[in-house]
């Protein structure tokens, strides 16, 4: 089935005239790395920070952020696809070197912001009181928090065509940057608001300043990197938009889906349970949403890169890069899986330090476990790569499915057997469609055959086994009672994990990784220089 809004072209094209330095392209791991460094810098920053947050607010008031954040999140979904469409065809109208295109791709996304942006106020101030009544939320911060988030949103909504820019031009490194400024504002802001006694309101403030630093800082860049940009009317046209709106009318839709995968459960859970218990899921969906967030930024790459492959023609380049980076990502994700399953209800008492907030929070952990190693940690380049070469109908649909059925399966579960349960019905689902269907789907696209592609991607699951049963044996020593226990536990993890999956690295990125370690030790005085 083919995108009516422009196709990924299959047959090559080449440019002419060479993209300037500036906006040449960095290399896959170049990019790779810069994101885990901001990952790194986020996932420091929350596992500082969400601890004190939690006791500052409370059970109540960390359960209220919780579920603000998460209706506000339902806003992209107005977005209509345009965020995904900026990165693909930033991408590839540069690799095209159609400068005049690209600005129409900036512009026109600017253009619908400005209109989506009092749309999106009204809605706030309309929908807030039957919100209130429908969560059964009395607390009088609710209103306050939803407009301070949603005007957040709007400014986000606004500025972030320059950053989606960047990462279509695949310069990570200038993104990465920019939002390693932006936590450092954030962090630092909330932790002294909430260290002087200021309440869920000031976080919330300080969130919206963090993620204005973030895409002005972008807007800079972008003007470094891509020198002919243009801000001007003239240059928000209706068929760059009727372009960017058919291809996001299917990523609207995997969007869509994705909202209500992520942010329903707060909302079913205020509905049956009450406001703490959203703080109880919340807390280690967090834990989990941030420590995969280095697969997907791993993913922002590989969308960007494949668009620019299949732009070219270059379809077996596509292929390649899915096995890796897909493989990749469940080798570098599975030690801390091994590692929760076995020591994760320990961690979260320690990490937290709230006996009763630890014992809720772990059965979700644990239940969730499996869907996020399997769907997104080893599979959500397929996704991604699916949205480079624009064959993400079907991928997108599927999506729905699985959120359909996840809401309806929550409405009957969670009242009748808790919310371990509901995590695990959405860990089932997960792992049925995200780690079945989606690399089924790329498969076919790439004309490779399933089964054999499954099992190049999935080969690191051979350490699960050994390496959990040394955990297990360590547990009956070792039981991870505080932080050196669970340090020492973690260690002896990557010990058992690392010569298993050193086997799972490819031949050829076998020796690239060991030329540049000679390298390094070479520049460190460790290793003699060749004769």
């Amino acid at each position: 089935m083919e995108e009516r809004g422009g196709p990924v072209p299959l047959e090559p094209s080449t440019p002419e005239t060479p993209l300037p330095p500036s906006a040449q392209p960095a290399s896959f791991l170049h990019n790779v790395l810069w994101n885990w460094l901001g990952i790194s810098v986020s996932i420091f920053s929350a596992f500082v920070l969400s601890p004190i947050i939690i006791r500052r607010l409370g059970d109540e008031g960390y359960g209220l952020w919780a579920l603000t954040t998460s209706l506000v999140e339902y806003y992209w979904l107005l977005d209509f696809g345009m965020r995904s469409a900026t990165i693909r065809y930033s991408a590839h109208y540069n690799a095209l070197r159609e400068n005049d295109k690209v600005n129409e791709v900036i512009n026109t996304t600017i253009a619908y912001a400005l209109c989506l942006f009092p749309v999106l106020l009204g809605s706030a101030w309309m929908g807030a009181p039957v919100l209130m009544r429908v969560l059964s939320i009395t607390h009088p911060l609710f209103r306050e928090l939803l407009f301070i988030v949603v005007i957040a949103w709007g400014v986000t909504s606004l500025l972030s065509v320059f950053t989606s820019c960047l990462e279509g031009f695949q310069r990570f490194d200038l993104t990465t940057q920019s939002s390693v400024i932006s936590i450092a504002v954030r962090s630092f802001g909330t932790l002294a608001l909430l260290l002087m006694g200021y309440g869920v309101v000031a976080v919330a403030i300080m969130t919206m300043i963090g993620q204005v630093v973030l895409h002005l800082i972008s807007y800079l860049r972008m003007r470094g990197v891509f020198r002919e940009m243009k801000i001007a009317p003239r240059f928000a046209k209706l068929t760059a938009f009727k372009e960017m709106i058919s291809y996001g009318a299917h990523s609207v839709v995997a969007s869509m889906a994705q909202r209500i995968l992520s942010q329903s459960p707060p909302f079913i859970i205020a509905h049956f349970l009450g406001a703490p218990s959203v703080g109880y899921y919340a807390a280690p969906t967090k834990v989990l949403d941030y420590s995969v967030e280095t697969v997907t930024r791993i993913g922002n790459v590989s969308n960007s890169r494949a668009a620019q492959f299949a732009s070219t023609g270059r379809k077996n380049e596509v292929l390649e890069l899915a096995v890796s980076v897909n493989r990749y990502s469940l080798a570098l994700f599975l030690p801390l899986s091994i590692f929760l399953a076995v020591y994760g209800p320990q961690f979260l008492l320690v990490w937290i330090k709230k006996p009763y907030f630890a014992s809720q929070a772990s059965g979700v952990l644990l239940a969730l476990l499996a869907g996020i190693t399997l769907g997104n940690a080893a599979q959500f380049n397929s996704a991604s790569i699916l949205f480079g070469i624009g064959k993400h109908q079907i991928f997108a649909r599927a999506m729905f499915t699985e959120a359909a059925l996840m809401v309806a399966g929550s409405i009957y579960v969670l009242p009748r057997y808790g919310l371990a349960a509901m995590a695990a019905l959405g860990s089932g689902l997960m792992v049925a469609n995200r780690a079945f269907v989606t690399p089924w789907l790329l498969s076919r696209e790439l004309e490779t055959g399933y089964w054999r592609f499954l099992g190049r991607v999935n080969l690191p699951l051979v350490a699960v086994v050994p390496v959990g049963g040394i955990l297990l044996a360590l547990k009956r020593f070792v039981p991870g009672v505080n932080w050196p226990q669970l340090i020492l536990a973690g260690a002896v993890t990557v010990l058992a994990y690392l010569p298993i999956v050193y086997t799972c690295i490819q031949p050829h990125h076998r020796v690239a990784l060991k030329s540049k370690l000679r390298n390094y030790g070479r520049r460190f005085g460790l290793a003699r220089e060749p004769a």
